[in-house]
């Protein structure tokens, strides 16, 4: 799938109906949160039959989980647009980058809002936390960290156990401090990856 087609908002026009039943409940988990997704929501907003839906899902948390696959694919567009775009050797300048990306996407975007986590569906909600960390680290871990490793030439421990912390960390406290200085949130990341003898 190319990253255009993650990238494709809840409004974009859909190419199948499987498509058009993910899109649906995208809109529906960003806009009303967890507990306003139910079949007939989906049905309604996608504007296809109840037997079309269960051609394609078997329940509404099965749709629920494609929704936030793509939320996370369409995340991950913003990450790899981050990672391509960075000076290399410049630490600074792609602390203060992700810091505003993470803002961004955090503080910003409808899966982390407030009326979301307070929805109803918390197993949903821890679910979608692990599972954009899990995917944020793989790229990260596959990408930058390797790049940072070979031109600094040393060995990193932990790198995925960091960013398990670092991830749900940053999600925590902008959730809870949205106006949080980004000189803060870049020491703190810098703190946490060990990098402030790099800035």
């Amino acid at each position: 799938m190319s990253d255009s087609s993650h990238s494709q908002s809840a409004s974009a026009k859909p190419k199948n109906t499987r498509q058009a039943i993910v899109l649906a409940t995208k809109a529906i988990l960003q806009s009303d949160g967890f507990t306003r997704v139910s079949v007939s929501s989906i049905t309604q907003r996608a504007q296809v039959t109840r037997s079309l839906f269960y051609h394609y899902f078997a329940d509404k948390e099965s749709a629920a989980n494609a929704a936030l696959d793509s939320i996370i694919d369409d995340m991950l567009v913003r990450v790899k647009a981050w990672d391509e775009q960075r000076e290399v050797g410049n630490i600074a300048k792609a602390l203060e980058d992700f810091v505003q990306l993470a803002k961004s996407i955090i503080v910003e975007s409808g899966p982390f809002g407030q009326h979301i986590v307070q929805s109803g569906n918390a197993k949903l909600y821890i679910d979608f936390i692990d599972r954009v960390t899990e995917r944020v680290t793989d790229y990260l871990c596959n990408t930058t960290v390797q790049d940072f490793a070979e031109l600094h030439n040393i060995p990193i421990a932990y790198v995925r156990e960091t960013f398990h912390m670092l991830i749900p960390g940053l999600i925590a406290v902008l959730r809870l401090n949205p106006t949080i200085d980004d000189v803060v949130l870049k020491q703190i990341t810098a703190q946490t990856l060990h990098l402030e003898r790099y800035l």
